[in-house]
Order: C-alpha cells, then structure tokens, then sequence
C-alpha cells in the first residue's frame, strides 16, 4: 500500500486526489439529496442542515491544493470566462421562462437580479435559483488569489477575520436570510 494514500492532506495544504474526488463525491451526493423534496420534506430538519454547508465546501475545496499564486492576468481571465458562462445562461433562462413559463417580463428586475445574484431574485426573472453559484464562486477563488499574496502575517489576521465571518454566519440560519 502506497504511503501517500495515508494521508488527507500531504505537505503544505495539498489534499488527496483520491480524497478530493471521494468528497466531491459524497458533496454531490449530499445535493442531489438536498434537491428531493420528498426526501427533505419526510425527514424534519434535513433540508435545513444540508443547506447549511453542503454547497459551500466546495468553495473551501480550492483552498486545499496546491498551486502557485494567480497573476493579476491569470485572475482577471478566470472571472471574465465564469461571468461569461454567467451571463449567456442568465440571459438564456431569462428568454426562455418568459417565453415559455410567465409572460411578465421587466427589464428593472432582470437587472436586479443579474447584479445581486440571490436565489429568490434569479428565481423571479429566470425561474432558477442556481445561477448564484457562478459569481459567488468567481468572488472567492478571487480572494483565494489575495490570500495566496498576502505575507504570512496578512493570511494568520485573513484566517482570523474568516473565522470570524463564518462564526457570524452560523448563528444567521439560510432559511432565516430568505
């Protein structure tokens, strides 16, 4: 048995393949359950929990392998393609859930929606709530990028202020924001 395998993450902040691909797995997994409503609707509680933190690990994934810091360039071209993916599948459900679903379409609300990206605005216009996925995740491998340049005095006081923000989001439930 390979001594690597042993080990969750190696070296300085470097996770697994084989346990990335097994989380991701089991995150998928955890989504799919979350968007049964059967499911979540037989069980008490379970939608709540799962909403509470299984989309956003896989924004804490990115932060466990390892590779060199994003320039400036680099950066830039990785936001410009997720807002382009963004912006052609709003534009796309914005078209066809008026076309096909609701007849009301206001232009006001579309933009609204397209610049706040929050589950019940994108609902409103697109039909949808997923495409806040696509910014939210663009914002943080944006601050991931800071972080990788920040000195290790900047990421210790970075990490406290991030646990911080987290302690505070935990006490203000999903379903309380809506």
């Amino acid at each position: 048995m390979d001594d690597s395998n042993l080990y969750i993450v190696k070296g300085d902040r470097e996770l697994d393949k084989n346990i990335s691909n097994t989380l991701k797995g089991i995150l998928i997994i955890l989504i799919v359950i979350g968007h049964n409503s059967i499911l979540t609707r037989s069980i008490d509680g379970l939608f709540k929990y799962l909403y509470s933190f299984h989309v956003m690990l896989f924004f804490i994934l990115p932060w466990f392998y390892k590779r060199k810091p994003s320039n400036i360039h680099q950066t830039v071209n990785r936001s410009v393609k997720l807002y382009l993916y963004y912006i052609v599948f709003f534009i796309l459900q914005v078209v066809l859930y008026n076309i096909l679903i609701e007849h009301n379409f206001s232009l006001t609300e579309s933009v609204y929606a397209f610049l706040r990206g929050g589950h019940h605005a994108l609902k409103v216009v697109t039909g949808y709530e997923y495409l806040w996925f696509l910014p939210c995740f663009c914002i943080s491998m944006i601050v991931y990028d800071i972080f990788c340049h920040l000195p290790q005095k900047g990421q210790i006081i970075f990490n406290i202020l991030a646990i911080i923000v987290v302690l505070i989001f935990i006490n203000i439930r999903y379903q309380g924001c809506n």
